[in-house]
């Protein structure tokens, strides 16, 4: 018998074989030994079962007060109101879920073709909008939850907004209004003429559509507003507005309808049996922002004035003074919130008083124009030119998220995601792509089968810190699965400057693999500049030559000091590197060994706003791009000494940060970039792709005791829908 600490390790495995029929209820487990003869060692029989136990007893709502990933999912499965995976049927038509996201979190970025050229609308599990140029568009059905093309359309320009109603899609593109299938996209109708002579190219549709009373109404440059029946696109009734008065916005009020022209006149409709008819017409209200309305009530904006008006005409309050254009209105509750240029004012519905206010920072600068708000669930969401921010109703404190993809257009909220499109892009902030029901070893393994290969690691590491486990599907390690590919051309994640980053002493981790060495050298990850863009000395970054030597630097405001490995790394290898500074020495260490260390007593220098935090380059404007692989960065406050950097290289690219050294951001980069520690900085992508990377950590791969536990797991293809099972489950070792 020998002491625990000489032991080796203890591994316990997944075979992922599977099988053509779905997971029995219950679980069974089944324990394999290997024994080696190189040293003797202690055995363990019951580590297997017991950690496998634990991930298959531990569903995922049961960590959301110690888990930020746990609690995303767990308020996206509330909002969506879904069992998982009704994502992958088209028979649940209502998108409409009462919470959205609480922090920034992004569950996927889909790509299209072209710029987004109209708003999104869900239902039937997908999201539905529009992209493309005058001469001609594309209509998309995207699955909300998992990025997977459902159908797509080719179309003429659509020129407004699709609605979803009386389960159909409905939209007008440049010659008429069609009605198709929202689960395959078949036409159910299609109607030429707006009315009698004149076709629908004949006329320019100038407001979103609103589907109601078994209509689609919408307003058109003739100064008129139309109803089509939904059933069959014949024309219901028009009526006009007045000369000159161009309908920009309709709004669903006390069972009526108001408008808003482009010249700020509001106009009352009321809806009989007989036909509309206007009941008032406003000009002098001068509206300028999209309506809003809630029961009697419509809310706007004039100028840099705050309104109210009821339903009947009469002024309820018009309060100027803001000092800031009012850019809209959104009733919720007993309170109206109103997007100002630089904040969000929060006031009485129903005097005006004001409640409170928030500043919002000046980088993300003026509010989007059309429809930016939207109040669910004690929480408020607005768009800016350059980001999204979160505001709690009850506490006012609030989060904002720099959106670097332009031009920013609008949003959606449905099924627990808040949906931005941003030119080619559509960006769904939400949680990872799982049930909160499920437990985590399901959860991981679908995760890990789909590349989300972070979100699994976050979640096993709320359970265990996978310091001396992991999973395996299909035969291959979690981790390997889905790893970040840096072109070398174009390739790069940028995060936004933020306060929690810029520390005097730091400790970065990150795992490498380099595929050719920069012809004229390249930043691996960068959060400063040493005076060759921005003029200042702030800051650290890590830096590859031409010849294979790897740099680690920082700076205090007036020079910088560097720490480099003697020799060139290899390519085609995976290598952990860490930087630390501690206020007395500069050190670089190369799979938990000391490279070189300096002696060097200062601060770092913070750099300044306009210093982002980015990975696989330098600052924008350096054309230098990283060619390889990055994988788990992690970013300390505190200096991490010799042990707790040994650590990092021993526990591998899958494990958890360390808290000791007060985390303030972890991007696992396997499958995603965002930051999964407290803070969730997120990092954009551009151009990274995800590939396998047949990452093996080397005390696994050096473990004298293997033992293996597998259950079988139902594993949905998120793309097919297609379900298999398999007998998956985790490794350990230690």
């Amino acid at each position: 018998m020998v002491l625990a600490d000489e032991m080796k390790g203890i591994v316990f495995t997944i075979d992922a074989i599977f099988a053509l029929i779905i997971a029995s209820a219950s679980i069974s487990i089944l324990l394999y030994f290997h024994y080696f003869s190189q040293t003797p060692y202690t055995i363990h029989y019951e580590e297997a079962q017991s950690i496998l136990n634990q991930l298959a007893n531990t569903k995922i709502y049961q960590l959301q007060n110690s888990s930020n990933a746990a609690a995303a999912i767990a308020r996206q499965t509330a909002g969506a109101n879904y069992t998982w995976p009704q994502f992958m049927d088209n028979e649940y038509s209502d998108a409409v879920g009462a919470y959205g996201p609480i922090e920034p979190f992004v569950s996927y970025i889909f790509n299209s073709s072209a710029p987004i050229t109209t708003g999104i609308v869900a239902g039937y599990g997908n999201i539905y909008f529009s992209a493309g140029t005058p001469s001609g568009g594309m209509l998309y059905a995207v699955n909300a939850s998992t990025n997977a093309t459902k159908w797509e359309k080719t179309t003429s320009e659509i020129v407004s907004t699709p609605v979803i109603y009386n389960n159909m899609l409905i939209y007008i593109n440049q010659t008429n209004m069609t009605a198709v299938s929202p689960i395959n996209g078949a036409i159910i109708w299609t109607a030429n003429t707006i009315t009698s002579g004149m076709p629908f190219s004949g006329i320019r549709v100038t407001t979103p559509l609103l589907a109601y009373d078994n209509k689609i109404i919408f307003g058109a440059s003739s100064d008129s507003v139309y109803a089509f029946y939904s059933n069959n696109g014949t024309k219901a009734w028009s009526i006009p507005i007045g000369t000159g008065e161009q309908p920009q916005f309709i709004a669903e009020s006390d069972g009526n309808l108001v408008v808003k022209s482009t010249s700020g006149q509001l106009t009352y409709i009321i809806l009989q049996s007989s036909g509309p008819a206007v009941l008032w017409n406003k000009p002098s209200l001068g509206a300028t922002s999209p309506i809003a309305s809630q029961s009697d009530i419509i809310y706007f904006g004039s100028g840099d004035a705050i309104n109210a008006t009821y339903t009947n005409g009469t002024t309820i309050y018009s309060s100027r003074g803001t000092s800031q254009v009012v850019y809209g209105a959104v009733p919720y509750g007993g309170t109206a919130f109103y997007q100002l240029a630089d904040g969000i004012m929060a006031v009485s519905s129903t005097t005006g008083s004001e409640l409170w206010s928030i500043a919002v920072p000046s980088y993300l600068g003026l509010p989007t124009t059309g429809s930016s708000l939207i109040a669910s669930n004690g929480y408020l969401y607005a768009l800016w030119q350059h980001g999204l921010v979160i505001v709690n109703t009850t506490s006012q404190g609030f989060i904002s998220l720099h959106i670097p993809y332009m031009p920013i257009g609008n949003m959606s909220l449905a099924y627990g995601h808040i949906y931005i499109a941003a030119g080619p892009k559509i960006i769904a902030i939400g949680s990872c792509p799982v049930d909160s029901s499920q437990s985590i070893l399901t959860a991981s393994v679908n995760l890990f089968a789909n590349g989300f290969g972070s979100c699994a690691d976050a979640l096993l590491n709320a359970v265990k810190p996978t310091q001396d486990y992991d999973i395996f599907v299909n035969g291959s390690f979690g981790p390997s699965i889905a790893t970040a590919r840096f072109n070398g051309n174009n390739a790069y994640a940028i995060a936004q400057n933020q306060p929690w980053l810029n520390t005097s002493l730091v400790t970065v981790s990150l795992w490498l693999n380099i595929s050719t060495y920069p012809s004229s050298g390249a930043r691996i990850i960068s959060y400063g500049d040493n005076d060759t863009l921005t003029g200042h000395y702030t800051g650290w970054f890590f830096f590859l030559n031409s010849s294979g030597l790897l740099r680690f630097s920082i700076m205090n405001g007036t020079g910088q000091t560097t720490v480099s490995t003697p020799g060139k790394l290899s390519v085609n290898t995976w290598y952990n590197v860490v930087g630390v500074y501690n206020g007395s020495y500069l050190g670089l260490y190369v799979n938990g060994i000391l490279a070189q260390r300096k002696k060097f007593s200062t601060s770092i220098m913070p750099p300044g706003p306009s210093v982002n935090l980015t990975i696989g380059r330098g600052l924008i404007g350096d054309s230098r791009f990283f060619n390889g692989y990055i994988s788990d960065v992690q970013i300390y406050a505190l200096p991490l000494g010799p042990v707790s950097i040994a650590d990092l290289y021993n526990y591998g690219m899958q494990a958890a940060p360390l808290s000791s050294g007060q985390p303030v951001a972890w991007y696992p980069l396997q499958g995603d970039t965002n930051d999964y520690s407290a803070y969730s900085n997120i990092a954009f992508p551009y151009y990274i792709s995800y590939v396998n990377s047949n990452y093996v950590p080397a005390s696994y791969a050096n473990a004298y005791e293997i033992s293996r536990a597998s259950a079988p797991v139902a594993v949905l293809n998120y793309t097919t829908g297609n379900t298999l099972v398999g007998n998956e489950g985790v490794y350990a070792w230690r």
